[in-house]
């Protein structure tokens, strides 16, 4: 375990300190991708960002559904 994460926001109200704490085992699922994006849907609601996240893009195959990417993070100019 290394150094805290802290973040610093600076704006024109003031500063913004957050200590981010280390991430958590993922719950057992029947797929370790489902609960990872339930866990980022989960933190994103928690840290007040759940309209800035938007799901990836779902194509029909002719076995199913194929997701194209992963979830997006878009705040102002910047995406993760």
């Amino acid at each position: 375990m290394g150094e805290p994460l802290i973040l610093v926001i600076k704006t024109a109200a003031g500063t913004a300190i957050r200590r981010i704490p280390d991430a958590s085992p993922l719950p057992d699922a029947a797929t370790q991708g489902y609960a990872a994006e339930d866990a980022v849907r989960d933190a994103a609601a928690t840290w007040g960002l759940p309209d800035f996240v938007f799901p990836p893009e779902q194509q029909r195959t002719a076995s199913g559904t194929r997701e194209l990417g992963d979830g997006l993070l878009l705040v102002g100019d910047q995406a993760a």
